[in-house]
């Protein structure tokens, strides 16, 4: 008899929290005086399955400021399997290849990882 509604696989609970990524621009001033950009991509990974990421960029120099405010990047459902992160967007049909963030090869708020990227991370 098959089992008309599998149990998903558990999730690695070593993941489950919230990551941080922090980057930092600064100009060298001169002419134009000093300035600094800083944006904080925060992605938040549930004990349930659930996956939100968020992006905030603030910046500023002798006369001017900007501040995004926090925003929603997207949010979905996260397994991981064999060192690779696998997130699927709500509202899409399965895991694409822009969704994969292999962890510690591949930066997951970096650009999308390209086929190379993820042959290279995965071993392939």
């Amino acid at each position: 008899m098959q089992d008309d509604n599998p149990q998903p696989a558990a999730l690695d609970q070593r993941l489950v929290g919230t990551w941080v990524n922090e980057k930092q621009i600064n100009s060298p001033g001169g002419a134009g005086g000093f300035a600094s950009f800083s944006t904080v991509m925060t992605m938040e990974l549930g004990a349930n399955g659930a996956i939100r990421q968020f992006t905030q960029s603030v910046g500023g120099g002798g006369e001017w400021s900007s501040n995004s405010g926090r925003t929603l990047d997207f949010e979905g459902t996260w397994r991981a399997a064999n060192n690779t992160l696998l997130v699927l967007g709500m509202g899409l049909p399965d895991y694409t290849l822009g969704d994969l963030c292999v962890l510690g090869r591949v930066s997951c708020h970096a650009e999308r990882p390209g086929p190379a990227d993820l042959a290279e991370a995965l071993g392939a």
